[in-house]
């Protein structure tokens, strides 16, 4: 009986004394969970167990197995080790890592430093945007390595002249998103680049070579990411506003005013709108005559952004209105742009596998107005109107699996579009 109560006392002092499952959870220094970083548990023999953390950050080594410490790594983030033979800590915290080089996400679909990444990539963060002296985005874009430029600034250039071309390729083999819509005019192939301010980019990446493995065969040049400025991606995020006033030479006036505030927990607004005007005489020597003048152009842009919290995804829909006019300096010789965009988007970033998907529908019209020269300098030739509409949508899904990623991704464009052109007579 003796005996029998001592095993009995034996294995409830084994029970009390037995310890809690280890349970980490993974945030980076603003709080915020970290997905699918990688965790390597290292027991006192050497012995390895490699997990991944799970969509709220946590994680847990396989059972029966007893850590000593672990080594956590994500891109972007610095390499941490810690210790858990004596107090695990309950939040690991990751701090984002300051690299010279960057990451992007245009490349693979996912996040990855450019150190790691296999293909040419290149990127313009908030730092580098903000210290850019450029006035036009495809000027700003001038800075981005891979980009070629050819053409004077959007603010006084023909539409017709505004194509990309990345790493030396040609025009029309490059894709151009912004916020994950195509931007290219699917009828013509340019970019209005007046309906994307150069104070709304928030971030370019490139990827330059063929990029047709992920985006098709429009992107056998490259693919360009812009991503503009849009509402707060944490619940409850504090309201914040700020106004850009500007003014210099050539007549240049920027004035742009943007808004967020978090309604709630789950939903998240943004506003952005802006004017920018421009005067000078564009119009070098060899093109001069007695009716050349000054040249005028101003561009109207605004854009309402709404973020939605819907499980584990997000859903996001924006509005965006685009005007521009050129009057080139010589009577009947302008150019107007219209835009009309509206876009819905679903991601969902899970354990392993992040759900993408993007539609849009689109109305522009351009207005052309051209003149003799150089026969009869400002006298009529044509007028041509050149209204477009297209939507389209593209979906994405990507596996993971350890170091390794699969890719899906499906896309479709409906274009409409006509050219009307109209002389004299």
């Amino acid at each position: 009986m003796i005996a029998s109560f001592a095993m009995l006392g034996m294995a409830l002092s084994a029970i009390v004394s037995s310890p809690a499952p280890l349970m980490l959870r993974v945030v980076d220094d603003q709080g915020l969970p970290v997905a699918r970083a990688e965790v390597t548990f290292v027991d006192a023999a050497g012995a390895i167990d490699r997990e991944q953390t799970a969509s709220d950050g946590r994680v847990e080594p396989r059972a029966g197995f007893s850590p000593a410490f672990a080594r956590i790594r994500e891109a972007g983030y610095v390499a941490l080790r810690i210790d858990l033979r004596a107090h695990p800590p309950a939040n690991v915290v990751l701090v984002h890592a300051i690299t010279v080089i960057g990451s992007v996400r245009v490349a693979t679909g996912t996040q990855h430093n450019l150190h790691e990444l296999p293909l040419a990539a290149s990127v313009l963060d908030r730092a580098a945007l903000a210290d850019a002296p450029a006035t036009t985005t495809d000027g700003l874009l001038a800075s981005l390595p891979g980009v070629d430029r050819t053409r004077s600034n959007s603010a006084f250039t023909n539409y017709g002249q505004l194509r990309v071309s990345f790493d030396g390729a040609g025009n029309d083999r490059g894709l151009v998103l912004v916020d994950g819509v195509p931007a290219q005019d699917a009828f013509g192939g340019q970019v209005d680049w007046a309906a994307y301010p150069a104070e709304s980019i928030v971030r370019a990446e490139l990827l330059r070579g063929a990029g047709s493995a992920l985006y098709g065969s429009g992107a056998i040049g490259g693919a360009l990411d812009l991503q503009t400025r849009g509402p707060a991606t944490a619940a409850n995020a504090p309201a914040g506003a700020f106004v850009w006033l500007g003014a210099g030479g050539y007549g240049g006036q920027d004035a742009a005013v943007f808004a967020q505030s978090s309604f709630g927990s789950r939903l998240n607004a943004s506003v952005w709108t802006s004017t920018t005007k421009l005067a000078y005489y564009d119009f070098p020597a060899s093109y001069y005559s007695p009716v050349n003048g000054i040249a005028h152009s101003q561009s109207d842009a605004t854009q309402v952004r709404l973020r939605y919290a819907l499980g584990a995804g997000t859903l996001s829909a924006s509005t965006l209105l685009a005007t521009d006019a050129q009057n080139e300096g010589r009577p009947n010789y302008s150019f107007g742009r219209s835009l009309e965009q509206y876009a819905l988007a679903y991601a969902r970033d899970g354990e392993h596998t992040s759900l993408n998907l993007n539609a849009y529908q689109r109305d522009t019209s351009v207005l052309n107005i051209n003149d003799s020269y150089p026969v009869h300098p400002g006298v009529l030739q044509y007028v041509q109107t050149v209204p477009t509409w297209e939507n389209g949508l593209s979906a994405s899904v990507v596996q993971h699996a350890g170091a390794s990623e699969f890719e899906v991704r499906i896309d479709h464009r409906a274009v409409h579009g006509l050219s009307n052109q109209v002389g004299q007579d």
